[in-house]
This record gives structure tokens, sequence and C-alpha cells, in this order.
């Protein structure tokens, strides 16, 4: 799911050669693809990194939580042998790590010469719209780990609402994606 409805290839990463260029087609005016009619000025996704930084905390505590009943196992307090506890856990901390691959594969956020989109959800999807007009203020959250990693999130608040109401979560290359974001409102949220 590289790309938008209706779109032919669309790139899914910002950090492709191909997502540059949709960049680049946002201050140039250009876009290539279309959504619903409308021109696409940028089509991306999480960075990939997103599996990790998602499903990290409850990876980390399934590991633990298995070594800690394997010793447990190992020293006869527990009624179960340590490699069924431990192949319990790892597989259990790989479905987890699954789980946020399909989130990770559901999820697209697009950016029109009108509406800024957020498709996300596994088994029952969420669609966020907002006409650009209505886009009072976008927000760029950089948590430590997108920091380390180049990342971070885009918030997206509209009119008559005091809190931010979608998130384009872990993209790469924030501050270009933030600007392109911003340029086109300015272009095209004119009332």
């Amino acid at each position: 799911m590289s790309g938008a409805p209706g779109s032919s290839g669309t790139p899914g990463a910002p950090g492709s050669p191909a997502a540059a260029g949709l960049a680049a087609d946002a201050r140039d005016a250009r876009p290539r693809a279309t959504y619903g009619g409308e021109a696409v000025i940028l089509s991306i996704k999480p960075h990939p990194l997103y599996i990790l930084l998602g499903s990290a905390r409850d990876v980390v505590l399934l590991l633990l939580a298995g070594w800690l009943l394997a010793w447990m196992a190992g020293r006869g307090w527990a009624p179960f042998t340590p490699s069924r506890v431990s192949s319990l856990f790892i597989t259990l901390a790989l479905l987890r790590l699954g789980w946020q691959a399909l989130d990770w594969a559901a999820r697209q956020y697009i950016l029109t010469d009108r509406r800024v989109v957020r498709i996300a959800g596994v088994l029952r999807r969420y669609v966020f719209e907002s006409t650009l007009s209505s886009i009072q203020h976008t927000d760029l959250i950089r948590t430590v780990p997108e920091r380390v990693f180049g990342l971070g999130s885009i918030g997206f608040s509209t009119a008559g609402t005091g809190v931010t109401e979608a998130y384009w979560l872990s993209v790469g290359r924030p501050e270009e994606v933030l600007r392109t974001v911003r340029d086109a409102i300015r272009k095209y949220g004119v009332r």
C-alpha cells in the first residue's frame, strides 16, 4: 500500500528518492498523482522504524517477563520447563512485532491541494480528513528515540477544538514534511 487510492506508485517512505521528488513537486506545485480527484502533494507512510519504536516497550516487557519465568522454572519454582517459557514469550514478542508491522502497513498519510488525510487501522479503518482551510495548528513532536533516528510526528488541530486531532506518526525528515504541509496550507488553505 505504497500509494493513495487512484495513484500510480506514490512513494511510501519519506526517505525514498521518490518521496523527495514529491516534496519537490509540492514546492513546484506540480503533483503527479490524484486522490479523490485532488492533486496529491505528498503521500507517505511512517518510517519502517515505526515498527520497532511502536512495539519496543511491550517487546522488552514480554522478554523480561519470559526471562523471569524461565529463571523461576529453572529453579523448580514454576511448573514448566525454561525452554517452554522462553519459546512462549519469544513467540508473544514476535507476534507483537508482527501486529505493529501490520499497523505500519495499514497507515497512509496524504496531503492534497485541498486536505490532510490520515488512514490507519488494521481490523477497523480510521480515516481523519480535514480541509486545509480548517487546519489551525500543526505541531512537530519528537520523542527521544525519534530524535535519535531523525524521525518525528506531526500533529494537526482544526478550528473549534482544543486538542490535536490527528498525528502523522514517526515520519522521516519531519522538518521537511512539516514545511511541505505548512506551504500547502498557506497556498491552498485560503478560504
